[in-house]
């Protein structure tokens, strides 16, 4: 079935509205900056985008969903994804006659959130809220306005939200140091005709690993526990140094289980107890260097 993409947000929701109006979501719609909705046959995305760049995160959410629910052998799920636009944090450009520099430019993110997943409550399904690049605008030396919207490669981001999604599906939610363990792995992975490939290892994560990890005992890493909507809302701070010891935790204990399959490997590591996980510790540790 094809796309459908509707910019006139009523026309694309009046299906699916049940406890509110059309009138009444449109209108919550257009003040949070909703132009364009995506509507697929399992996938509805909801976009500050025109429908060409809407266009764009359909396809890198459908490309990278195929893959990752394939490789976690699941069926996929009804999907609603909503790109939140957030602020440009320390965005400056200096434009003087020909020439402009541009200093500041972070991943869109917030409170230290670049993304969040989990069941849409009183459905079923599963949400993403993926948080992208507000408009920006430039006034130039004579006076003049240019609008314009930063492109960042948000690939990664999206892969690490959906293998919450297809850990979930495959009864392989666990600890926050397992979940947040994998979903960096995936994320580093690329995809290409709908299969999931071996990528860069995310060595920026290891290398943040092995410089902190002495710091950092293996029970206080099993022990994180972290809540997404806490996050989200600024109730809880982001612990640093949990996402790249879970993601050199996870790639220690993947080389050593070396299952047939990625999702045999992950099986035999969530059934592992905390007492057996702690017995390697110092092998993790000397692992890391």
């Amino acid at each position: 079935m094809p796309r459908r993409l509707f910019a006139p947000l009523a026309l694309a929701l009046l299906p699916a509205c049940r406890s509110i109006s059309v009138e009444q979501f449109a209108a919550a719609a257009r003040n949070s900056g909703v132009r364009c909705v995506a509507v697929e046959p399992d996938m509805t995305v909801v976009s500050p985008y025109a429908p060409g760049r809407t266009a764009e995160y359909v396809d890198l959410f459908r490309d990278s969903a195929d893959a990752i629910f394939t490789a976690f052998g699941v069926e996929g799920t009804d999907l609603s994804v909503y790109l939140e636009p957030v602020d440009m944090p320390g965005f400056r450009i200096d434009e003087s006659g020909d020439h402009f520099e541009l200093e500041g430019v972070q991943r869109p993110a917030h409170n230290g959130v670049v993304g969040l997943a989990g069941e849409r409550r009183g459905s079923d399904g599963h949400v993403i809220v993926l948080y992208v690049p507000k408009d920006q605008a430039v006034r130039t030396a004579d006076g003049r306005e240019i609008r314009g919207t930063f492109r960042f490669d948000q690939g990664s981001t999206v892969r690490h939200e959906l293998t919450h999604i297809a850990a979930n599906l495959a009864g392989l939610e666990g600890p926050t140091w397992f979940d947040e363990g994998i979903a960096i792995e995936i994320s580093s992975m690329r995809v290409e005709g709908g299969v999931l490939l071996p990528g860069r290892g995310d060595s920026l994560s290891l290398a943040a690993a092995r410089r902190i990890h002495a710091e950092h005992s293996l029970e206080e890493l099993l022990a994180w526990q972290e809540r997404g909507d806490r996050l989200h809302r600024g109730d809880e701070d982001v612990f640093r140094a949990g996402r790249p010891l879970a993601h050199a935790l996870m790639l220690f204990l993947l080389q050593r289980v070396q299952g047939d399959t990625l999702l045999e490997s992950l099986r035999t590591i969530h059934s592992m107890s905390a007492a057996e996980l702690l017995g390697l510790e110092d092998d993790w540790h000397r692992w890391l260097g």
